[in-house]
């Protein structure tokens, strides 16, 4: 899970340096790291990453990366740590 987190963190840097290929690009990377960790939440859980994942897409569209910031820091990677972090997952 350390590396889900820190994807998050670049891809963070990258909305903020406006790097909008390499951020496309490392977007679908971090969907591919994330779907291992879906087979280990519940119904709900996985509800809850989709409801996320489906408003960092409505962000993307929008372009507005000050909200797929705070989407990927105060939701994903809150949720993350509160519901990963407590099975020791790493």
């Amino acid at each position: 899970m350390d590396a889900v987190i820190k994807r998050i963190d670049y891809l963070q840097n990258l909305m903020f340096t406006r790097e909008t290929a390499a951020l496309n690009k490392e977007l679908l990377g971090f969907t591919d790291e994330l779907i291992p960790l879906l087979s280990m939440l519940n119904e709900e859980q996985t509800r809850v990453i989709n409801e996320i994942l489906s408003l960092l897409n409505i962000a993307l569209s929008n372009q507005d990366y000050l909200l797929m910031a705070d989407l990927l820091e105060y939701e994903m990677k809150s949720f993350l740590s509160n519901h990963l972090c407590e099975r020791n997952i790493n």
